[in-house]
């Protein structure tokens, strides 16, 4: 290798650079765009390595992706995970709102089969456990304590999958145009 200077500079304010490697050429690859890198992760030798900056924010992307088997969503805090699952049968689809990554309150993932659900509630996480056979997954991340001008929809589909969104559109295109079933406000995104 040669060394062709400094690339860029970061500080603890910058925003992430995300780092691939290739297994196959031996090379690396910077982006800012996390879409370019989930477009790279797990393809053609792509891995993604984690960001070159330590991010202090407490609001963070929840990313969203595409089961393109089954067509139910997944929704991550962490873009490792968020890395991990690209490309693998996963399509990265849109940062589908952002939340808190340790203050609020929490949000359950749970997990059945394929299938995953989030709630709010203890005891509906509770319930799903002990009478529908979910697996407790943690905390996926944490919303705002309070109603706020923020809703995340949740809907379900008629595949028994869950799906989350902020947009009215999208909620409503969902009901409309795909069968999904609209059950309220999930959640409050912080302001």
């Amino acid at each position: 290798m040669s060394d062709e200077g400094i690339g860029f500079y970061l500080d603890t304010n910058s925003t992430p650079v995300y780092r691939l490697s290739n297994t196959k050429t031996n090379s690396y690859f910077y982006t800012s765009d996390f879409n370019v890198a989930m477009s790279y992760s797990n393809k053609d030798g792509w891995v993604y390595e984690g960001t070159l900056t330590s991010n202090d924010t407490q609001i963070l992307p929840v990313y969203r992706f595409l089961n393109l088997l089954n067509n139910r969503h997944f929704y991550t805090i962490s873009s490792a995970e968020a890395a991990k699952i690209a490309n693998k049968g996963w399509l990265y689809e849109t940062v589908a709102f952002y939340a808190n990554k340790d203050a609020g309150t929490p949000v359950y993932r749970l997990l059945s089969y394929d299938k995953h659900f989030y709630t709010t509630n203890s005891n509906e996480r509770d319930i799903a456990i002990s009478k529908f056979g979910y697996i407790n997954e943690g905390i996926a991340f944490y919303t705002s304590p309070t109603a706020t001008s923020k809703p995340a929809y949740r809907l379900q589909g008629g595949n028994d999958e869950y799906f989350y969104t902020v947009s009215s559109q999208e909620r409503d295109n969902a009901v409309n145009k795909y069968g999904y079933n609209y059950e309220g406000e999930g959640f409050y995104l912080p302001e």
